[in-house]
């Protein structure tokens, strides 16, 4: 399911961001990850818009949307870039669903802007510091870093693709050139090394002891698979947010939204009801 040529772009605060909407009913916005793009919720768009109006789009760096080298490359500057996507499709609160970064930024979002967030679904999301895609934090280091960005490119995303899918069958020549799009512009490789060493807040302990305020019902999945975020982070979040159930999937990886729909998607849509 190829969506560039389909996709239009719109302006989010003076970027240009690639974004598909579909469906009717209560707001839902799907958030990528690090490294990907909306082609991450092929599986989604369809299947969920009979109950939801379902947004998503490419954050910037990613996909085809605009690479501003003085964007807030953060979980901080992406939260303000998701409200302002909010005000721009007119909604007051929608539910968020986010894998990897998208649930980072979901979560960053749910805590300092609680009254935009109905309900919460964390996919594979890093919530501790801990939890790093152990392939790419060389990014955040000075001087490795940034060499490591300045050859970081397409020849990148088989072998970070390997590390996310149990099923390899998932890694088609179209998800390759899906992911790949960013990083054939150097703002791809700029906009994950920022990140990376913008992710984790200056105090961390005191941004993680504000889980137990959290106010939204939150559906947390993890694939037993997953090499980024470990089984205790995500036990220690489902116990330290009193509205969250964690559902362990097994025999899936970092993104089991893309590599076993049949699964996640029931899950997802049973929570939202």
């Amino acid at each position: 399911m190829k969506l560039a040529e389909a996709s239009p772009l719109a302006e989010v605060g003076g970027v240009r961001v690639r974004w598909r909407t579909k469906g009717a009913g209560a707001p839902l916005l799907f958030l990528h990850g690090m490294g990907a793009s909306l082609y991450s919720f092929r599986h989604q768009l369809d299947a969920f818009a009979e109950r939801h109006t379902v947004h998503c789009f490419d954050w910037p760096g990613y996909g085809a949307s605009d690479q501003p080298a003085d964007f807030d490359y953060s979980p901080e500057g992406y939260s303000r870039f998701l409200v302002a996507h909010l005000d721009r499709l007119g909604l007051e609160k929608a539910h968020l669903a986010g894998n990897s970064m998208g649930g980072l930024v979901a979560l960053w979002t749910a805590l300092h802007r609680p009254e935009r967030v109905d309900r919460l679904v964390l996919i594979g999301a890093p919530v501790y510091p801990a939890d790093r895609p152990a392939i790419i934090w060389p990014l955040r280091w000075p001087v490795l870093g940034a060499l490591y960005a300045k050859v970081l490119g397409p020849w990148a995303i088989p072998l970070v693709a390997r590390t996310c899918f149990v099923d390899k069958t998932v890694i088609t020549e179209e998800l390759v050139a899906e992911y790949a799009e960013a990083f054939r512009r150097p703002g791809g490789s700029h906009a994950v090394r920022t990140f990376l060493q913008r992710a984790v807040p200056a105090d961390p302990e005191s941004f993680t002891r504000r889980y137990r305020e959290l106010p939204h019902p939150t559906l947390v999945l993890r694939g037993d698979h997953d090499g980024v975020v470990k089984a205790e982070s995500a036990a220690r979040f489902a116990s330290e947010h009193p509205k969250a159930r964690l559902i362990t999937l097994p025999n899936l990886g970092h993104a089991p939204h893309e590599e076993r729909p049949d699964v996640v998607n029931p899950l997802i849509l049973d929570f939202l009801r």
